[in-house]
């Protein structure tokens, strides 16, 4: 399938991605992990960009009126909007999936 969609990584996701993978490689010592880390989430975006929309919504307090939406990445949770004029994915974090999200989504928009 084609891919109208291309995606984007913010600042933040960037940062998410190199402490998620760094933290497995480094400090559980486990290179395989961090490997399949990358690679589930290297076919999560893909698969994003042929099916945006894909992702459930987030409705919370602390995103009023920003239509955000998740995917679930084995442990971890992918957290994107669809830019449909851009045809654009921009992930905005990538965050283990036992974090406090509260904190996470009050953070979303800083």
């Amino acid at each position: 399938m084609d891919c109208e969609y291309h995606f984007a990584l913010t600042q933040r996701a960037k940062q998410d991605v190199r402490q998620n993978v760094g933290y497995i490689r480094n400090e559980l010592g486990n290179e395989k992990a961090a490997g399949m880390l990358m690679n589930e989430l290297d076919k999560c975006i893909e698969r994003l960009c042929i099916f945006p929309e894909s992702g459930k919504l987030v409705f919370d307090e602390y995103l009023p009126g920003i239509h955000v939406r998740r995917k679930i990445v084995g442990k971890y949770i992918l957290f994107y909007q669809v830019l449909k004029e851009e045809k654009v994915i921009r992930i905005l974090r990538v965050v283990y999936g036992r974090r406090d999200m509260d904190e996470v989504l009050k953070h979303m928009n800083s």
